[in-house]
């Protein structure tokens, strides 16, 4: 902890960088590989926020120090997670949760990074769209498949989306 705060307040002391491209928020499970952050450096997005299940979800919830044992105390956690494309939530909040997200950091747009045949994503995915679309948001979707060598279908996804922001 002590680390970390030494690294914030190093970073506070640096000046404030004025970006001049446009802002996004990733969400869904994970966008890798490198490659396709890449893409996004290229056409000049930068992400100022992400809802992707292997980056700041799975630190959104807290794990509670007490409630019984280690197992019991990771199942009260779990249950107590929210905006999850894995977990059922009546009236799929998501959406809203990144329409705010995006009005809080300034997003232009939002990546959904979905991974190829997550069943859980894909049907969430409408509810999310709409959401985001009504809140007047951009939003794209590409598929994030850990065996693919090529990405220039990503890359010119990315190119339009960018002209569209």
């Amino acid at each position: 902890t002590a680390l970390v705060q030494e690294i914030i307040a190093g970073l506070k002391e640096l000046p404030a960088h004025h970006w001049t491209g446009n802002k996004i928020i990733l969400a869904d499970i994970l966008c890798e590989p490198e490659e396709v952050l890449d893409i996004l450096e290229e056409n000049q997005l930068a992400v100022v926020a992400d809802d992707l299940a292997q980056e700041s979800r799975q630190y959104r919830t807290d794990t509670p120090e007490k409630g019984g044992g280690a197992l019991k105390r990771l199942a009260l956690q779990w249950n107590a997670r929210y905006g999850c494309s894995l977990i059922h939530e009546l009236g799929k909040p998501r959406g809203k949760m990144l329409a705010k997200m995006c009005q809080e950091t300034g997003a232009q747009g939002v990546i959904s990074c979905m991974m190829k045949f997550c069943d859980p994503e894909e049907y969430d995915e409408p509810y999310l769209e709409a959401d985001l679309r009504k809140a007047g948001i951009h939003v794209m979707n590409i598929d994030i498949d850990p065996l693919n060598h090529s990405y220039e279908q990503v890359r010119t996804r990315v190119q339009s989306f960018c002209e569209m922001l």
